[in-house]
C-alpha cells in the first residue's frame, strides 16, 4: 500500500505492515479502513474525535476536507 494514500509516510515505516504503523503512530486501523472504504481515495476523507470522544467522519472534495471551525479536535486522520 502507498502509505502516502493513507495521508502518513515516514521512511522508517515505508517497509512495515500497516497495522504496525497504525500502532506505532496510534491511529486505529478502522479509521483507515473506514476512509477508504468511503472515499476509495477519489476525494479527500477524514476521521476526527472532539475532545469529549466523539467521533466523526467526513468526506470532502477532490482536493480538501471541510471541518467546522471552532471544535475542540483530539485526533485527526486525513487522506492527504
Amino acid at each position: 500500500m502507498n502509505l502516502n494514500r493513507i495521508g502518513y509516510f515516514d521512511e522508517q515505516f515505508e517497509e512495515l505492515e500497516i497495522i504496525e504503523i497504525c500502532r506505532r503512530v496510534d491511529v486505529d486501523k478502522e479509521d483507515i479502513d473506514e476512509i477508504i472504504q468511503k472515499t476509495n481515495f477519489e476525494v479527500e476523507g477524514a476521521v476526527y474525535y472532539k475532545n469529549n470522544g466523539d467521533r466523526f467522519f467526513v468526506r470532502g472534495a477532490k482536493d480538501y476536507v471541510k471541518v467546522p471551525l471552532g471544535l475542540r479536535i483530539e485526533k485527526f486522520i486525513h487522506t492527504h
